[in-house]
């Protein structure tokens, strides 16, 4: 069982095994590891295991991540990182709050594709040109909707994936530059997100800075770091099980409530979520 929440979405529990790393942690990774001594150089030993664990269960290389504390920097740091006035920014109805803010942001041109009956984003209705950026976001975090990329995409198309609710469940796309994970997607504490850069090449740092090397700003928890780690290594989604579950309650809400709206279609979706919607109440 889960908590609910006030807009009547499940809250993930933290993995038992990251509870337990997350209070040892406390104990032995709490030291600044960009520091000296011996207790510092045992907190970088720990955050390095951690990047490189988290790295090869996402499929990335450990070069590629950046930590920030906050899931909503996440988003306008792997976005925002590639525009400038002369790109397209393309994205979807249904895009978190978080990547609209950075589209509204953007004082080049943008365009909103729309989404499909079964909540997938429509891209036969939109003609994506050469130089541009697509936010894409893998799957969504209500109706579970999948997002797969088209084909013959512009070459020099950027894409920036919104993984915050796919997580681990689903590999990236082959073509990606930046990726955004959230740490709670696979069951890890929350305050904690992961910013994949592949393209380095044409991603500048978008916030003020004063150093030319790639970093995100603002400190995060080593601990939460460890226990997310810890999080995605013991990671078992049971897809097969859960899918069952939701089918039973697609087929069961359907026969009592006829008029009750269920988003999204399990073939194209994640398993795990449903998102149900019963009209007059």
């Amino acid at each position: 069982m889960v908590p609910v929440t006030g807009n009547f979405q499940a809250e993930t529990a933290l993995n038992p095994l990251a509870q337990q790393a997350l209070m040892a942690a406390f104990e032995s990774g709490w030291a600044d590891p960009k520091k000296i001594g011996q207790q510092p150089n045992q907190a970088a030993i720990l955050r390095n295991n951690a990047i490189e664990s988290l790295a090869h269960h996402l499929k990335v290389t450990p070069d590629q991540i950046e930590i920030t504390g906050e899931v909503g920097l996440s988003y306008f740091l792997s976005l925002a990182g590639f525009l400038t006035l002369d790109k397209i920014l393309h994205y979807g109805a249904g895009d978190r709050s978080g990547v609209i803010a950075t589209v509204r942001s953007h004082q080049g041109a943008t365009n909103e594709i729309a989404l499909l009956p079964d909540g997938r984003i429509n891209f036969a209705s939109a003609a994506i040109k050469e130089s541009s950026v697509l936010a894409l976001q893998l799957a969504n975090g209500e109706s579970g909707a999948i997002n797969a990329l088209p084909k013959n995409l512009p070459e020099d198309l950027l894409i920036a994936v919104d993984a915050t609710a796919s997580g681990a469940r689903i590999p990236l796309p082959a073509r990606w530059d930046s990726a955004a994970f959230d740490s709670r997607a696979w069951a890890g504490p929350g305050g904690l997100a992961i910013v994949a850069i592949r393209n380095s090449a044409h991603w500048k740092n978008p916030l003020p800075h004063i150093s030319s090397a790639r970093r995100t700003y603002g400190t995060y928890s080593l601990p939460l770091l460890l226990a997310s780690a810890v999080a995605l290594e013991n990671f078992k989604p049971e897809d097969r099980t859960i899918r069952r579950y939701n089918e039973q309650i697609r087929t069961t809400v359907k026969s009592a409530i006829p008029d009750a709206i269920i988003a999204g279609n399990l073939d194209t979706a994640m398993p795990h979520l449903v998102s149900l919607v019963f009209p007059g109440t």
